[in-house]
């Protein structure tokens, strides 16, 4: 298992990340049994999370637009509206939230296309849920807080997690 979770958040930011607000995570697969299972892992690991699940990219972006959300997790396969358009369309409106992509497919050519779109981090399946719940930890972790910006926080060391 290799992951990219080698410092805590206070060694990455100089600070001790402020954990009051409840957190909320868009979880976007179009398969119910795998979003419900990893709702429930999200759950588990992290105590201060809210996670909102969709079905398909149209219903994300509608969730999106009109709420507030602190990360996406989504699959790219989906019906109607792909994972990469919506990636597009969060971008647009949403730039600097924390994006994380499952894919069964990390090829170059899709790599290089979740980079392109500003993807922070993929996950290739199958994953373990508490992989993804250190990454999702992390990234909240480092949510900007009033007078912070996003662009400050470093660059992850790898942004693909295999198993």
């Amino acid at each position: 298992m290799t992951t990219a979770m080698t410092s805590s958040p206070q060694t990455l930011r100089g600070f001790a990340p402020e954990r009051t607000a409840m957190k909320r995570i868009l979880l976007v697969d179009d398969n119910r049994g795998t979003r419900d299972a990893l709702t429930n892992r999200l759950k588990e690991y992290l105590s201060d999370v809210t996670v909102i699940a969709a079905g398909d990219g149209n219903e994300a972006l509608r969730i999106i637009t009109t709420g507030p959300i602190d990360m996406l997790i989504t699959e790219v396969d989906l019906p109607g509206m792909d994972g990469y358009e919506l990636i597009g369309q969060v971008r647009r409106h949403r730039p600097a939230m924390p994006i994380m992509v499952t894919t069964d497919d990390c090829s170059k050519k899709v790599v290089e296309l979740l980079t392109s779109l500003g993807v922070d981090w993929w996950i290739e399946k199958p994953f373990e849920g508490s992989a993804i719940a250190a990454v999702v930890r992390n990234e909240l972790d480092l949510l900007p807080r009033p007078g912070r910006w996003r662009e400050n926080r470093p660059e992850p060391l790898n942004r693909s997690i295999r198993f």
